[in-house]
């Protein structure tokens, strides 16, 4: 009688489509007796929560200098990803420091806030939501897109973003809005270190693009403003003025043949430096107005922004040839910072010989500034640079890596055109050279072990840097040596590490030489599991050097130098609490003693402790 009426009620309340499947189960519950049935009745979790959760806390202390950094620090950062209903996947971000209290003007009166000293100018607790449906992205929080190099280039803003990028589809897109700038009011009580005035500052942003493989095109539009009522005054005194831009960009990529593939990318930007400037007066047309969402004043001012690149691809060897040219003051809204007033025409090159133990790939090209002949100087950089990676065998592995810079600035007189300028003439103009070189070589050889579970390796790393500047006739080199030779041995079975190596370094920077050598030591052990699931691993090491500086050179008098001697040493130990909790903790000593007779240098200790916890959350599985 009980089991009867079980699964009539059972049944009633399933939904009329799949009761097929859903009968099965609920029959072989009743096998189990009347609760089976009801167990069955009872929803399983529709939402899922995992992910990590971080804490960090730091102590600093300096014995004999200033402190160099916040006697206390905590940083607490979230990873998660929530599962709803299977079909939508959110990753969730957050961060949360105490240096974002004292950055808010939250510090009097708050004990965490006073420990963060260096106050940053923007909130540092971020909060990111990023939930995904089939081919759809959404942002919410804190958010970064990258469109292009010369639109919007990764910039933070606090809005909503939107991509949508199907694997089997070629239409793809992007939206964004939101807030670049948040309005930052004038400091006058002197609280804030770092304080940068700024009108709040809003953007949107669309993308619209198709692709079939290779062959693609695609379209941008940027554009953000200042708004002036952010703030109760105006920042005319601060040489801060109401910006507005709006940039638009095509792109392309065409294959021509099988190895052959162009791309290209087409960009204009319009910049008004003061948005209060008057807007009579002034042309306006469909692409000084981008299409009218832009108007234009004053003090608008264009400037464009090219690439084209052409790429050879074979089985053996991959070539290609690039050109780019943005104008002088070519600027975005998008983007933290443009190198601009460049042309760049570079060539690359990549192979592989004997029968792959070989790869060789370099790149070399030209990069001329003044590109509208506007200035009085020219500046024109040879770039070139060489990688090779050779394996003869399975013990040994010889890497090198060589680049040069050379830099020419040629200065023309101010009344260039009112003379003729002869070839000879030209001679003289000759300003400013500057050629940097950089070499680094590093060769691993393997070295037979007694037994299957030694491992011993012996490292060579050499970095070579020489820099010379001439002016007028008067050289000023910069150079650096640094070598060490390390050796490692590891006992696989015995979870024990020792590596143990000597480092030279020797530096002349303005013609001021200097000389640093010492011995280092590490030592890792990974300990035996206390309990299943448990793991725990400790390292100690240790740099101690010696370092010789002479004093400055004046004719006929032998100035002393400087001897300093700096110990180094480093302690950490990381494992499980428990099995879905970590801990990650360390110390770090560094002691400085220098000697000089005619300079004060103070000797010197700093201690750094770590305390990291990080814990796995899986919530509703």
């Amino acid at each position: 009688m009980i089991r009867s009426f079980c699964l009539a009620a059972c049944v009633l309340a399933l939904p009329l489509r799949g009761q097929t499947q859903q009968l099965d189960s609920l029959a072989s519950q009743l096998k189990q007796g009347p609760m089976g049935a009801l167990k069955a009745l009872v929803p399983k979790p529709s939402i899922r929560l995992s992910g990590m959760i971080t804490g960090n806390h730091l102590y600093y202390h300096a014995t004999g200098i200033p402190d160099r950094n916040v006697p206390f620090n905590l940083l607490y950062t979230g990873n998660l990803t929530a599962d709803l209903f299977g079909k939508i996947k959110m990753p969730i971000a957050f961060s949360f420091s105490n240096q974002a209290l004292a950055a808010n003007g939250l510090n009097v009166g708050n004990p965490l806030a006073q420990l963060g000293a260096n106050p940053f100018r923007q909130p540092f607790n971020r909060l990111q939501l990023r939930p995904t449906y089939k081919g759809f992205t959404a942002q919410l929080g804190t958010c970064a897109l990258q469109f292009s190099p010369y639109t919007l280039a990764g910039r933070r803003y606090d809005g909503i973003g939107l991509t949508y990028k199907s694997p089997g589809k070629p239409f793809y897109a992007g939206f964004m809005l939101g807030n670049l700038q948040r309005a930052v009011q004038v400091d006058t009580t002197g609280s804030v270190r770092n304080n940068f005035p700024a009108y709040r500052q809003q953007g949107l942003g669309i993308q619209l693009g198709y692709r079939q493989q290779d062959d693609a095109i695609e379209l941008i539009y940027f554009t953000a403003s200042d708004r002036i009522n952010s703030l109760p005054y105006s920042l005319d005194e601060y040489n801060i003025l109401p910006q507005q831009n709006a940039v638009i960009s095509l792109k392309g990529s065409k294959t021509l043949t099988r190895q052959v593939l162009v791309s290209t990318e087409l960009a204009i930007s319009g910049l008004t430096n003061d948005s209060r400037a008057i807007a009579e007066g002034v042309s306006r047309n469909l692409f000084t107005t981008f299409g009218g969402t832009f108007t234009p004043r004053a003090s608008t001012d264009y400037r464009k922004a090219f690439r084209l690149e052409v790429q050879f691809r074979g089985k053996t060897l991959q070539t290609g040839l690039l050109y780019s040219r943005v104008d002088p003051n070519y600027r975005t809204l998008g983007a933290y910072y443009f190198i601009n007033d460049l042309q760049t025409l570079e060539g690359k090159a990549a192979t592989q010989l004997l029968r792959g133990k070989l790869t060789l790939n370099g790149q070399a090209g030209l990069q001329q500034d003044n590109v509208l002949n506007q200035n009085l100087k020219t500046n024109r950089r040879l770039v070139g640079s060489l990688n090779l990676s050779y394996v003869p065998t399975e013990k040994l592995n010889l890497l090198l890596s060589y680049s040069n810079f050379s830099s020419y600035s040629n200065l023309r007189p101010v009344y260039d055109y009112l003379r003729q300028v002869t070839p000879y003439n030209a001679l003289d103009t000759l300003n400013f050279r500057q050629i940097n070189q950089n070499l680094m070589l590093m060769g691993t050889l393997a070295l037979p072990g007694s037994s299957p579970d030694i491992t011993q390796n012996l490292t060579l790393n050499g970095i070579f840097q020489r820099g010379e500047d001439s002016q007028g006739g008067l050289p000023q080199r910069n150079n650096l040596t640094n070598l060490s030779l390390d050796y490692s041995y590891q006992h696989n079975r015995r979870k024990l590490q020792l590596t143990t190596g000597f480092n030279y370094s020797h530096s002349q920077f303005s013609n001021l030489p200097s000389s640093q050598w010492g011995p280092s030591l590490s030592v890792s052990k990974t300990l035996r599991p206390s309990s299943p699931g448990t793991h725990w691993k400790t390292s100690l090491s240790g740099l101690y050097t010696w370092g010789a500086m002479p004093g400055a050179s004046t004719p006929g008098v032998d100035a002393p130098g400087v001897a300093e001697q700096t110990l180094n040493a480093r302690w950490s130990l990381s494992g499980q609490l428990m099995p879905k909790l970590s801990l990650v903790s360390s110390l770090i000593f560094l002691r400085q003693q220098a000697s000089s007779p005619d300079r004060y240098r103070p000797n010197f200790s700093e201690l750094t402790a770590t305390l990291g916890l990080s814990y796995q959350l899986s919530l509703f599985k």
